[in-house]
């Protein structure tokens, strides 16, 4: 049976008043507890948080661990810890490594708030001096991590913990601690409170799109909104992007830019044609200085893959490759910062702000800015979806790889689509249907990624080849494995026509017709 604990919360100006209290009730041996740092870590977009778990370093003079336990305190793994958590591939192997990877993935663990403390134990004592309950008080400041003079005090922690075999004992102190002490229940967690205090709000931040529309709403009103997302997502991951503190930051960046450029196009009838005429240029110049950085980083983080993928013998020899790779994107990064310092890049997201912020005038000669909103994306989601539909029932062969990229392309544009609008739609049925969208994007990413990386390690191997200093057997690892995928690309053409005939099964087209097709169009469908 595990020792219970009970947790109060005290005013900082009452420490002194509680311990006299304390002592004059009971008799009581007092020890100082050890000085410790507790630091909080999460990734940019909550994985942790939003799943209720918590991961705090928490330091001892010279002893550093790393625990992982949910919002109620019950622990799932603990580690010694010999550097600072970054990458979760960079921890110790241990139980909280396997159980910590799923949730974080690629995403650097980022130090969120910092939590220092100090106190004492005050050991309960018997008529017979043996300890029968154990009382904890713990004075702590928290701080911003990276700004460790600005500190804010946190309540007083005061902890009763138990003695098996003194359980009278514990609930007469409890009794004692509610009835004369100036405690107060504890209403929020360590983490919640520290992150109030240091000025960040939990789940503030997620790649998932959701614009909160309503159904009736102009549609360059509701579509402004839209675009204003976009940006603010953008800019978020700027930062990220610059320091390249993990691969997702650009991923994210980039995602942001895709979307817009596909608002650009697809919503064309909402959107005056001079604004149009005058930002997709320049969105389109931005998204294309994003993609070799973007390439380079989904092969690094494809190595352990690439590894699995050849011959035990061949492995080692994908390493000159790896630093191929890093050498390629720390280059690749000066040219991406260098073009987000320039003019160019500033007057883009200046004036994109100064356009958004303006009102309904820069639409005022789109043909369906007064339009209500669900009806242009009922009109415009429908219209994909009938051409994916079309381009999809094509016979697709062997030889067609672009046949495949294109259609991939459009089923791309109806996610957003789809994504961009959810909010107008009934929550389950959307879900289901992008859903079914999602297992056909899988199979048809999947495929187009094994052809983009046949191509790019190719490209490698003639950039190595041409800079030289690498083996020969590097060479034949990386022939070795643009066959891997190239049979990898077979098994998922073949997969193809039964997603997509799944997605295209009557009772899905009907799902779709049912939400987004007008009713004249419904009538004559039938």
């Amino acid at each position: 049976m595990r020792d219970q604990i009970k947790v109060f919360h005290l005013d900082s100006a009452e420490w002194e008043r509680s311990r006299a209290l304390l002592t004059n009730e009971y008799t009581i041996r007092e020890e100082a507890l050890l000085p410790g740092i507790r630091t909080y870590y999460d990734t940019f977009d909550w994985r942790l948080f939003r799943k209720r778990l918590v991961l705090e370093k928490v330091k001892f003079q010279d002893k550093t661990e790393l625990q992982f336990h949910s919002f109620d305190g019950q622990l799932v793994s603990d580690t010694l810890l010999s550097a600072e958590p970054g990458f979760v591939w960079d921890l110790p192997e241990s139980s909280l490594r396997e159980k910590l990877a799923p949730i974080v993935e690629m995403r650097r663990l980022l130090p969120l708030a910092e939590v220092s403390f100090h106190g004492s134990r005050f050991n309960v004592l018997n008529a017979d001096e043996k300890t029968v309950a154990r009382v904890l008080m713990r004075q702590r400041k928290a701080a911003r991590p990276w700004e460790s003079k600005l500190e804010e005090a946190l309540p007083v922690s005061l902890e009763v913990v138990s003695i098996r075999g003194y359980e009278k004992e514990y609930s007469r102190i409890i009794y004692f601690v509610e009835s004369h002490l100036p405690v107060g229940k504890v209403s929020a967690s360590e983490l919640a409170t520290s992150l109030e205090l240091v000025g960040r709000t939990p789940c503030d931040y997620s790649s998932k799109l959701r614009v909160d529309l309503e159904p009736g709403m102009a549609a360059c009103e509701a579509v402004r909104e839209i675009f204003r997302k976009l940006l603010d997502a953008l800019l978020v991951n700027e930062k990220g992007t610059r320091l390249d503190l993990d691969s997702e930051f650009l991923h994210d960046f980039r995602v942001a830019i895709r979307r817009t450029r596909a608002a650009l196009t697809q919503l064309k009838s909402v959107i005056s044609p001079e604004i149009r005429n005058r930002f997709r240029p320049e969105f389109s110049w931005l998204g294309s200085l994003t993609g070799p950085g973007r390439d380079l980083d989904v092969s690094l983080l494809k190595m352990p893959e690439y590894r699995n993928r050849v011959p035990q013998s061949a492995r080692d020899h994908l390493e000159p490759l790896t630093d191929f790779l890093v050498a390629e994107k720390a280059d690749e990064r000066k040219r991406l910062i260098a073009a987000l310092d320039s003019e160019r890049y500033l007057n883009l997201v200046t004036d994109w702000r100064a356009v958004l912020d303006d009102g309904p005038g820069t639409a005022s000669d789109a043909p369906a800015a007064a339009t209500p909103i669900k009806e242009v994306a009922s009109k415009r989601i429908w219209k994909i979806y009938r051409r994916v539909l079309k381009m999809g029932t094509r016979e697709v062969g062997p030889a067609e790889v672009e046949v495949l990229h294109r259609l991939r392309i459009e089923c791309k544009k109806l996610r957003y689509m789809m994504e961009f609008f959810r909010t107008l739609y009934e929550p389950k049925e959307l879900k289901g249907l992008i859903k079914i969208l999602r297992r056909l994007q899988d199979n048809l990413g999947d495929f187009n990624d094994c052809e983009v990386q046949q191509v790019k390690l190719r490209e490698f191997a003639r950039a190595m080849m041409d800079r030289g200093g690498f083996p020969p057997e590097t060479f034949m690892a990386l022939g070795c494995l643009v066959e891997r995928l190239e049979k990898c690309q077979t098994v998922e053409l073949g997969r193809f026509e039964e997603r997509f005939g799944d997605f295209s099964r009557p009772e899905n087209q009907e799902r779709f017709r049912s939400l987004f097709s007008s009713k004249r169009k419904r009538a004559e469908q039938h």
